[in-house]
């Protein structure tokens, strides 16, 4: 912004302090965003500029969205709406459209909500634009859900689920490509060095032979105006010696500049691959509109992780996952893709519900994906799952799983053990247990007033800290809970994450770390 205003260019300029005013809109410093807005407003309307226009028009109506202010926001989407219409800016028109038929939803208005976000669906199925197209049909099954039209929220909300499929069908196609590309560079930077060492030698062999060389013609005094010419000669070679190892130091960081741009590839790569599966995993305030009481505490080790939660709400249903896939890093988000995608099958398509029977369909579905019933399998990777059913109709909890469910109630808390095995395995666990017959425990809990509940991984209690390089330990975990237990869900995630930073200290974390707390 700064620059554009140095070199008076206006148009940038305005585009700049538009920019601005919508990141103080994503951290929620509506003032500042508002002030940022108005100036680019003002300017792009001094100049004319339409595209300029509509965009802070829709950041500021999103502005008073956020304050609540629903009829300034309409004003404004409608400003922004009628500038992209000027403009036949077909995406933009969409974008408005959606937004206007979501303030009506907030405002109950919605038979007019259902025309606008139909309108916007009709226009971005023409163009193709398949992220927004997903964001509207979300938007389209939240309203008939919440007007009680649920054959017609379902139908959307599928459409929604099978945009968000295709989009990460895509991303995996890129992602093998990326494979692939990094493979042929590994054997390349390989074959680089080889042939690196074999010329380094080649000129340590030259290198003793010149010191052979030298000692012969002092040896050799009485022989000096022969060897004259010799050492000459020997002058010559080690000339040109010296020549051949400058351009090979030459060459050797010209390869070493082009890994560490190769590195900054596979990072920005997997920095991508966060973003991707950041997007599948449902946003905190999002599963909050299902369980209004509740937290998720989730620090990967790495950039993408191994551990994911899942959440879905059937009826008078609500299930919710904390999984620990093996490893992490990519290989762990890897198998996270794979069991998040079973889980919207199980639950979502095919409606199963009871926990015990979830996991037997799921431990199905990995052996089949990594093919891990034939002989000489190449994975054997599989996950640890804590999976609960909160029923609110018939007032129970029922869980199964590998790692425990923890029960906070009258002062007390509980601990139910999961199965002995995990999910998925193949080797030795697919021949001491025919997933087919692997069955899973179901316990059922009844709800009590003020009772909690919290699914974890391993990775929060096998953080090694605390001075003394010790783990954390499920003792003092149940402690933490137990203490802590009477307090808001927001305060107890505080006093979680607080508690395994201070734990963990300088220490290296040795694992992702995933804690669900729900008053149920």
């Amino acid at each position: 912004m700064n620059i554009y205003e140095a070199i008076g260019n206006r148009n940038y300029y305005a585009s700049m302090l538009g920019n601005i005013g919508n990141i103080y809109l994503h951290l929620n410093n509506f003032s500042k965003s508002l002030e940022y807005g108005f100036k680019a407003l003002k300017i792009a309307e001094e100049l004319s500029i339409k595209r300029v226009i509509a965009g802070v028009l829709s950041n500021i109506g999103n502005v008073y969205e956020a304050q609540k202010n629903y009829p300034k926001a309409l004003e404004y989407q409608f400003k922004s709406l009628n500038k992209a219409n000027e403009l036949g800016d077909k995406q933009g028109i969409a974008v408005n459209l959606s937004n206007i038929g979501t303030l009506y939803t907030k405002t109950g208005k919605f038979k007019e909500a259902e025309q606008f976000l139909k309108r916007a669906i009709l226009i971005d199925d023409s163009v193709g634009a398949l992220n927004d197209l997903r964001t509207f049909e979300e938007s389209l099954y939240q309203l008939y859900d919440t007007t009680g039209r649920f054959k017609e929220a379902l139908i959307h909300y599928k459409k929604a689920i099978s945009l968000k499929d295709t989009l990460f069908s895509q991303e995996n196609k890129k992602q093998l490509i990326r494979k692939e590309m990094n493979y042929e560079f590994d054997k390349k930077e390989a074959a680089t060095k080889a042939e690196h060492e074999k010329e380094m030698a080649v000129a340590d062999a030259e290198k003793k032979k010149q010191q052979i060389v030298i000692w012969s013609v002092i040896g050799g005094l009485i022989l000096v105006i022969v060897f004259a010419g010799f050492v000459f000669r020997s002058l010559r070679i080690t000339r040109k010696q010296k020549k051949i190892i400058e351009l090979q130091k030459n060459e050797v960081d010209k390869q070493k500049e082009i890994v560490e741009k190769q590195k900054e590839k596979i990072v920005d790569s997997i920095n991508y691959a966060q973003r991707i599966q950041q997007s599948i995993l449902m946003e905190e305030s999002e599963i909050q509109t299902y369980l209004p009481e509740c937290f998720i505490y989730f620090q990967p080790k790495d950039i993408v992780s191994g551990d994911f939660y899942w959440c879905s709400k059937l009826g008078d249903k609500i299930i919710l996952a904390a999984v620990d896939c093996t490893g992490h890093g990519v290989p762990g988000a890897f198998m996270s893709m794979i069991g998040n995608t079973l889980l919207n099958q199980i639950v979502n398509e095919k409606h199963i519900t009871k926990p015990s029977e979830i996991l037997h369909y799921l431990n199905l579905g990995v052996y089949e994906a990594l093919h891990q019933k034939k002989d000489g399998a190449l994975s054997d990777d599989g996950m640890d799952i804590a999976l609960c059913c909160i029923d609110y109709k018939n007032n129970e909890v029922q869980y199964a799983g590998q790692n425990p469910l923890y029960i906070l109630s009258e002062g007390k808390i509980e601990v139910i053990k999961g199965d002995m095995y995990g999910i998925g395995g193949g080797g030795m666990i697919a021949k001491l247990h025919d997933p087919l017959k692997k069955a899973f425990a179901n316990h059922v809990v009844p709800i009590k007033k003020g009772m909690s509940i919290y699914l974890s991984t391993d990775g929060y209690m096998d953080q090694f800290g605390g001075g003394d390089r010790k783990k954390f330990g499920a003792q003092r975990f149940k402690e933490l809970l137990l203490n802590n237990g009477h307090l808001s869900m927001p305060k107890q995630k505080e006093l979680i994450a607080s508690a395994h930073e201070e734990w963990k200290g300088k220490t290296v974390q040795i694992d992702d770390v995933l804690v669900i707390g729900v008053r149920v």
